[in-house]
């Protein structure tokens, strides 16, 4: 069986990504809160669809994006039954007047990386994707333009047991 985890560490290292680190949070208070509160409908419906399972957290990373000293929220919305073969929803959040506002939100699998480069204010994304054909899953570039994560440039391709770069 491959070595996943390995895998994503040598591509990072490759590409000069950082793994992003997720702290599991199912509570409703402290300061991950506010984002907890957000996904109450999603935490209702997994606990109605899997009542025997015990954890209903969800995943959230704390990180100036933007380099502006103030930490924008990544949440990975991995709840019971939300996730699926082309991955778990990955939201970003900004502060605006003291509320979490919604900024962008895609599918992703695997590991997800920060990049070292900044693109129009906001620090690049490693997304791992899903795509069509085989092999199935790729590791993106996502760059901001302005106004939203856009994928850009194919970083690596799983081939079943490693990651295949362009270099």
């Amino acid at each position: 069986m491959p070595d996943i985890q390995g895998a994503y560490a040598r591509l990072f290292e490759k590409i000069l990504a950082k793994k992003i680190l997720f702290a599991r949070v199912n509570s409703s208070t402290g300061d991950t809160g506010s984002l907890y509160s957000l996904y109450a409908k999603d935490v209702a419906e997994a606990k109605k669809m899997f009542p025997a399972q015990s954890d209903f957290s969800i995943g959230v990373a704390l990180l100036d994006i933007t380099d502006d000293g103030v930490a924008e929220a990544l949440v990975l919305d991995d709840l019971p039954g939300y996730c699926g073969t082309g991955g778990c929803t990955l939201d970003i959040y900004k502060k605006q007047n003291g509320k979490w506002v919604s900024i962008y939100n895609v599918l992703a699998q695997g590991e997800i990386g920060l990049s070292n480069t900044i693109t129009s204010g906001y620090q690049d994304l490693f997304l791992s994707v899903h795509t069509s054909g085989s092999p199935n899953t790729a590791v993106v570039r996502y760059v901001w333009d302005g106004k939203t994560y856009q994928p850009g440039e194919v970083m690596a391709v799983w081939d079943g047991t490693i990651f295949r770069t362009a270099q």
